[in-house]
């Protein structure tokens, strides 16, 4: 839940995605994670860049902006990734917490 003033100031219209190329649209984007939706707690962009899972050693730290993109290329394909196997258990209607309770029943 979205705390601290109008939730549709932070959403993304048309205009702000004008015809601009691929790279400025991810970087419009990401800095708009970055400066208006996770300004205040940067801990959500860790988790999509490194995953819940990632040990916090393998985690780099993200302190500056050019940080969170650098984190964000290097990680493409594994956010990819993550976010395609979410899909697919929320199309199979399993969310983790399903899968642990069914294994442990299964015990």
């Amino acid at each position: 839940e979205y705390v601290g003033g109008n939730v549709e100031d932070k959403l993304l219209g048309k205009w702000f995605l004008k015809e601009v190329s691929y790279e400025k649209l991810i970087n419009k984007v990401l800095f708009h994670l970055w400066d208006s939706i996770f300004s205040r707690n940067k801990e959500p962009l860790k988790e999509l860049v490194y995953g819940k899972e990632e040990k916090k050693t393998e985690k780099k730290e993200i302190v500056t902006f050019g940080d969170f993109v650098n984190a964000f290329d290097d990680n493409f394909e594994n956010i990819l990734e993550r976010n395609e196997c979410k899909q697919n258990q929320q199309t199979n209607g399993n969310t983790s917490d399903e899968q642990t309770d069914t294994k442990e029943n299964s015990d």
